[in-house]
């Protein structure tokens, strides 16, 4: 972005390594990069496993560091609440990390940033629809993920020996209503071990220990 002065801000370390890969692949800039401040309760609550509010705490915690951005541009709706902790200088821009379209229980908090971009059609419908958005406070602006993905491509269109295409199934980890794999996974696999045009890729969203490959 020219004449923009971007910091990233990350929470979990490995966070910089994998945007060190995108830019990579993406042929992009660095940036520069900051870890986000956690006081020793924050720290605590992680340790605890208190995740929602190791969450809250530490948007919190930084509130006055990103009051001095024109801008910041946060992932997840719970970043929402950062107007009611105090932010209120940056304008507060939501980037939809994902392009599903099932309720969360934080998601009445769009409607507190000033500008939402969102997938696609369908979303920006549900989301009128509830109240969250306006025409002047919403974009479509796609799935920016499959940015990396042609990058990918352009680079290395088939990236196993056997020059196959590749479906990747990648479900939620989470057990309950999240995760699809214990209706989908046996049928899935069973259809695709009779089959030998496609690799199949089954890799549980937020794992890194269950990788099921066929070829």
């Amino acid at each position: 972005m020219p004449d923009c002065d971007v910091t990233e801000y990350y929470s979990f370390p490995d966070t910089v390594e994998h945007l060190t890969r995108i830019r990579r692949i993406l042929n992009a800039p660095a940036l520069k990069l900051r870890p986000l401040f956690k006081s020793w309760k924050a720290k605590l609550l992680k340790l605890a496993k208190r995740l929602d509010q190791e969450r809250l705490l530490v948007l919190q915690d930084n509130v006055e560091e990103l009051n001095r951005y024109d801008a910041v541009v946060a992932t997840e709706y719970t970043a929402g609440i950062l107007k009611q902790m105090g932010l209120n200088h940056p304008r507060l821009i939501l980037l939809m990390h994902g392009a599903g379209d099932r309720y969360v229980n934080d998601e009445h908090l769009v409607k507190e940033f000033d500008l939402t971009l969102i997938s696609g059609r369908k979303v920006t419908h549900d989301f009128k629809q509830k109240g969250l958005i306006t025409d002047q406070t919403s974009r479509i602006i796609g799935y920016p993920k499959f940015d990396v993905f042609e990058a990918i491509r352009k680079k290395m269109a088939y990236p196993f020996q056997n020059q196959r295409p590749f479906a990747l199934y990648n479900p939620h980890l989470q057990n309950g209503n999240l995760n699809s794999s214990p209706v989908f996974y046996e049928s899935l696999w069973s259809r695709f071990l009779i089959q030998h045009i496609l690799t199949i890729w089954l890799l549980p969203l937020i794992s890194n220990n269950f990788t099921k490959i066929l070829r």
